[in-house]
């Protein structure tokens, strides 16, 4: 009886054991895949600011008190850049 009993002890150790190591390989390539997915798309978003790059205006520090959509925060920060 006692023979039988380690045995099917055993077995169900071995079971288990294995069914863990499955599940902790599964979750390595899941996040070997999510690595791989955030790598790309962090490439690909260099890429995109490197091919559509925004143009900023090479105007100068004149500003129009008498334009409703005149940009005022735009305005002070070129200003402060020059300063600087």
């Amino acid at each position: 009886v006692l023979r039988y009993s380690a045995l099917l002890s055993g077995v169900v150790y071995g079971f288990v054991h294995n069914r863990s190591l499955k599940n902790e390989a599964a979750d390595k390539a899941e996040l070997k895949a999510y690595k791989t997915k955030a790598k790309l798309i962090e490439q690909a978003k260099r890429e995109y600011a490197t091919l559509h790059k925004k143009s900023e205006p090479k105007g100068d520090l004149s500003i129009d008190l008498e334009d409703n959509n005149a940009d005022f925060a735009a305005f002070i920060l070129k200003a402060v850049e020059k300063l600087e």
